[in-house]
């Protein structure tokens, strides 16, 4: 959840606050109403698969971590 809020909130916030045809001429994209489309894809192709990824990644690394830290207990 955490990965997939970045992405959105990131490629949001760039919506809505740098909406310019310098923005959209950085991102590749010729005029700034298609810079929504884009942003739209990268949310898509991008931070899909990093939230499924880390979802799967994050409990293969965190509870061995938290066993060997609470072994002691």
């Amino acid at each position: 959840i955490g990965a997939l809020t970045n992405t959105i909130l990131v490629l949001g916030l760039i919506y809505i606050f740098y909406r310019t045809p310098a923005v959209a001429h950085a991102y590749g994209v010729s005029d700034p109403k298609y810079l929504g489309g884009l942003l739209l894809l990268a949310i898509t192709t991008n931070g899909i698969p990093e939230a499924i990824l880390s979802s799967i990644i994050t409990p293969i690394i965190s509870l061995p971590l938290e066993r060997y830290l609470n072994k002691d207990e």
